[in-house]
């Protein structure tokens, strides 16, 4: 991937939009296979912050894992540490069991996620947590449905930015203590899942 330092943006923290991320055909392939695949659930959340579902790694089919690496690629932290200028990036997929955490999750009827900022840290303090990407997977979105990402003020009470999941859309952005954001109420009238694939980055604390 081209240096792409000219399509970050800036406010209310660094991000940057990938539209078409893989060819048609292969996301095609993805979303069948999303389709037919059976599901290790891993937590629900269910709380007036949030409500989604996410699941383990386990029985991730060929695509899917395909696309975990390509999301924990060289390529992608390339892009990351345009930004950051950071040279030894650390993707989650190089963790032991992604750490504890997960990179499918769900949204389903109803799902929303309320304003936040993730963990500061991995394996007890030693890795810092820098970027994030989110992917897009769901078959079809359409913007009466919601579940837009949203990028808040740095104090976390404030709209700033709002990104629709379009399917086959990657959004990387830039994690620190005032990276606020959420997902906006969704559903769907055809019930069709918003699903995400997710990954984390993280630096040596030293």
């Amino acid at each position: 991937m081209s240096n792409l330092i000219n399509l970050w943006v800036d406010e209310p923290f660094p991000f940057l939009v990938i539209d078409n991320f893989l060819d048609q055909e292969e996301f095609h392939a993805l979303t069948n296979e999303l389709d037919m695949s059976e599901r290790n659930l891993q937590t629900i959340f269910n709380s007036p912050l949030e409500s989604k579902s996410i699941f383990t790694d386990t029985l991730s089919k060929d695509i899917s894992k395909k696309l975990i690496k390509l999301m924990g690629s060289n390529d992608i932290k390339n892009i990351i540490s345009q930004k950051t200028g950071s040279s030894e990036i650390i993707s989650m997929g190089e963790l032991k069991s992604f750490s504890g955490y997960s990179p499918y999750h769900i949204t389903e009827n109803n799902g929303f996620l309320g304003t936040h900022v993730d963990h500061s840290f991995v394996n007890e303090g030693k890795l810092r947590h820098i970027a994030n990407t989110i992917y897009y997977a769901s078959s079809k979105w359409d913007d009466s449905w919601g579940g837009q990402t949203i990028f808040y003020s740095r104090n976390g009470f404030i709209q700033k930015v709002s990104i629709d999941p379009i399917p086959n859309r990657l959004v990387f952005f830039i994690h620190t203590a005032n990276s606020f954001h959420g997902v906006k109420n969704y559903f769907s009238n055809k019930n069709i899942e918003r699903r995400t694939f997710y990954h984390d980055y993280y630096v040596s604390e030293k």
